[in-house]
């Protein structure tokens, strides 16, 4: 397992992230830990409250961290590894070039290596795309160690495809890093050498439920419309199945713009809209269970539903968040079973 995979520290320009060691160039800063007033990037983290920002500099420089593996990745062994990766538009520094104020907005791409020794890194394992884009995006890459068992994962930025090829000053913001997940090395041919990103796939759904990757519907209670109490029913039977955690345990989420505030949040939309339609009802109580058999994956489910939950206002009095329990199999529920959650609405 790996340590601080979601890059949780007090947010700061130049600040390696704990767990973590600083790979980068002799006289050069380590990387900086976002949001930051004092480097004016307040884009929210995609999971908890903070995320990493790998920067790339003009003078042929980068930054680049690493972590001692708990277990060395076994040579001819293949590991599946899930990243979400974005970029800022906006990420003022100095250039080391002309000593004058800039921004490293160029975008970046991600590369991962597995060495010895900290900083020592061998062997090129994975290697992004270039990173343009300024939401966040669910990364899948295979790693297969061809020379020797490493101990250690690096993490690096590099110069990427953009407009200004070359050492250019450019970034790539990085959160929510999975475990290295063991995976057959014959079962996605073609990601260990070009890996492509796949952007929040559900893998649970079945061919009529594929339309969830399209644009979100609103709700009528989104809407601020009165739903009756046989609709918010209807609402929770039809969008429940369709709320889903990704491999690593976070809530799917997509980014809307708040009408009350005019601001962007990154939300469910789907439990967005049924907490919108049960605060129109104050004596209807939703229930929500998880029932995940890994009691570690259920844990930081759990955890996530329940800051998800907080961050959209739902009141206290009417969500019940619980662990799943043996006489709920004599209760209707709706909701996907696999890899979601599962709600009943009761007074």
């Amino acid at each position: 397992e790996l340590t601080n995979r979601s890059f949780e520290d007090p947010p700061g320009s130049s600040v390696t992230p704990s767990g973590w060691y600083d790979c980068g160039f002799e006289g050069e800063t380590p990387p900086d830990i976002l949001p930051s007033p004092t480097l004016n990037i307040g884009k929210t983290a995609y999971h908890r409250s903070t995320y990493l920002g790998l920067t790339v500099r003009d003078n042929n420089t980068w930054e680049s961290i690493s972590q001692e593996l708990r277990q060395p990745m076994q040579k001819g062994a293949c590991y599946q590894l899930e990243v979400y990766l974005a970029r800022a538009h906006s990420y003022w520094g100095i250039s080391r070039i002309t000593g004058k104020e800039a921004n490293y907005k160029e975008p970046a791409l991600l590369r991962i290596f597995g060495g010895f020794d900290g900083c020592d890194g061998r062997q090129l394992l994975a290697e992004t795309p270039t990173v343009s884009h300024t939401d966040w995006r669910r990364y899948v890459l295979q790693l297969e160690p061809a020379l020797k068992p490493y101990d250690h994962l690096i993490l690096e930025a590099h110069y990427g495809d953009g407009p200004m090829p070359g050492p250019n000053n450019g970034n790539v913001l990085v959160d929510s890093l999975s475990n290295l997940i063991p995976v057959d090395c014959n079962a996605n041919p073609g990601l260990n050498k070009n890996p492509e990103p796949e952007f929040a796939k559900r893998q649970m759904l079945s061919p009529k439920e594929a339309d969830r990757d399209l644009p979100l519907p609103v709700s009528e209670a989104a809407k601020g419309e009165p739903i009756s109490e046989t609709q918010l029913l209807e609402l929770i039977t039809t969008t429940a199945p369709r709320i889903a955690f990704d491999p690593a345990g976070n809530l799917e989420h997509s980014h809307y713009t708040d009408p009350l505030t005019n601001k962007g949040k990154w939300a469910n939309l789907l439990l967005k809209n049924i907490l919108d339609g049960l605060a129109q009802h104050p004596l209807a109580i939703l229930v929500i269970v998880i029932p995940e058999k890994d009691p570690n994956l259920a844990a930081l489910k759990k955890q996530n539903l329940k800051e998800a939950l907080v961050d959209l206002g739902a009141l206290q009095e009417q969500v019940i968040l619980r662990d799943w329990l043996e006489k709920d199999v004599e209760k209707v529920w709706y909701g996907n079973a696999e890899s979601g959650v599962l709600m009943r609405l009761i007074r």
